[in-house]
């Protein structure tokens, strides 16, 4: 049984007593404006504590999961409360992931790049498509990492692999990301479906999956000691001016 609510850019809906979430930007490549980072923030709140829901999933809608944050008009910081709410905006959708009560599965349909897949590191799993793609490109661009991924890699992949992807700004395609541990699982049939199956592997009758969740997320205290940091850190490149000249780099090759 299914049963779907739409709010602007982002639809969601419960199937098979399972939650999904897609961003539906897609002439935008799925772009997280703030009103779209608040918006899923609560929906992961409401749906990973709610009862009858067995777990969650986020998906894109089109060729991509998300082209991150975006970096269009309105969303440019004027100042550094502005860049230190932007991050936050996307930290609050780490930290409702870790508190649900529920298993999370990012579903990576496509592209996935700068916070919109390091917000998926706080999710329980990834699955995705042989087209999937992630990338981190915030260190060409003056900007900095966010969503505790500069903990939270550590835990995936060896601190020098960690760092190829992120100075590097290496864009890594879906075999590569299965292979050295960015994405957990591939699948060649329908994603959401595939992800739905394993929410229902993982939530058996009179399970302890929550238990175990809490057991295997990583300590909320050291999350927020890595979001603290990386808060500070993009305020300090905003301040040196070093976020202005990053984005009028990008603008300038956008426009070329």
């Amino acid at each position: 049984m299914s049963t779907t609510e739409t709010h602007d850019l982002i639809q969601h809906t419960v199937t098979d007593d399972v939650a999904v979430i897609s961003l539906n930007r897609e002439d935008k490549l799925n772009a997280l404006n703030a009103d779209m980072l608040h918006k899923l923030a609560d929906l992961v709140k409401g749906y990973g504590n709610a009862d009858g829901v067995k777990g969650l999933i986020v998906t894109g809608v089109g060729r991509a999961f998300s082209a991150g944050h975006d970096l269009a008009g309105a969303n440019q910081a004027r100042n550094a409360q502005e860049i230190a709410e932007s991050v936050n905006a996307f930290h609050n959708i780490s930290r409702a992931c870790l508190r649900t009560n529920v298993p999370t599965i990012a579903a990576l349909n496509g592209l996935a790049v700068g916070g919109a897949f390091e917000m998926t590191l706080a999710f329980d799993r990834r699955m995705a498509a042989p087209s999937a793609e992630v990338f981190l490109p915030e260190n060409s661009l003056g900007l900095t990492v966010s969503n505790a991924s500069s903990l939270l890699l550590g835990g995936l992949l060896p601190r020098g692999v960690a760092l190829d992807f992120v100075l590097g700004a290496r864009r890594v395609g879906a075999e590569e990301a299965k292979r050295i541990g960015l994405i957990d699982e591939l699948t060649e049939s329908d994603l959401v479906s595939a992800a739905i199956a394993r929410v229902h592997e993982y939530t058996p009758s009179n399970c302890s999956t929550e238990q175990h969740l809490r057991l295997f997320r990583p300590p909320l205290r050291e999350v927020e000691k890595a979001m603290e940091k990386e808060t500070a850190e993009a305020v300090a490149a905003w301040e040196t001016g070093l976020t202005a000249r990053g984005n009028a780099t990008f603008w300038g090759k956008r426009s070329n």
